[in-house]
């Protein structure tokens, strides 16, 4: 029961999480917003360890759905800034592939770590460290030069 509402909470954090999201990428940016809010996810994993009561439950739904939320819009822009309009849906076709096999592999391994160790710790750890990771080398990313000069 508490698992269904922590769920339903984070389900509508997110669309909190793409309105936030939204207004900042109009304000400060898509760079600064993918480093802010992949700073932001980190931190929601070792939320997510801290989790051991209903309270912090809630706490961590609100909290995670806002960041995925938020990363879902920030998803159609990078990929629209970094890589143009023209080629879009190949592009993103291609990467929801890439992903979905990503998630499911994923699933799989967090399965077999916490059969192994009887917890997920490392997993969410994990998950932490890789974003932190990308929040780094966003930093140091560059857009492409388009053809026209500038992004579509």
């Amino acid at each position: 029961q508490t698992a269904a509402i922590v769920i339903a909470i984070w389900a509508g954090a997110n669309v909190f999480g793409m309105l936030i999201v939204g207004f900042l990428l109009e304000r400060v940016g898509t760079r600064t917003t993918v480093i802010v809010a992949m700073g932001l996810t980190a931190l929601s994993y070792a939320l997510m360890l801290a989790i051991h009561s209903t309270s912090v439950a809630v706490i961590w739904g609100i909290y995670f759905g806002l960041t995925t939320g938020g990363m879902t819009v920030l998803q159609q822009v990078i990929f629209a800034d970094y890589f143009g309009r023209e080629f879009l849906g190949a592009i993103r076709g291609t990467f929801a592939i890439a992903q979905s096999s990503a998630n499911a592999l994923g699933t799989l391994l967090a399965a077999i770590t916490y059969d192994t160790l009887g917890n997920y710790t490392f997993v969410f750890a994990s998950f932490g460290v890789i974003s932190i990771v990308s929040a780094v080398l966003v930093t140091f990313s560059k857009p492409p030069a388009h053809p026209t000069g500038s992004a579509d």
